[in-house]
């Protein structure tokens, strides 16, 4: 029970990095585009 409980942290964790990831990428290709296009 309690080893599942750290997973769990741990998953939420390495999600919360992902989309942390997913948003700055997102927003560099924003700017990219946008230097692109001006």
């Amino acid at each position: 029970m309690k080893r599942a409980k750290k997973n769990r942290r741990q998953l939420e964790r390495s999600v919360q990095i992902f989309w942390g990831w997913v948003l700055l990428v997102g927003l560099f290709a924003v700017v990219l585009m946008y230097t692109a296009l001006a």
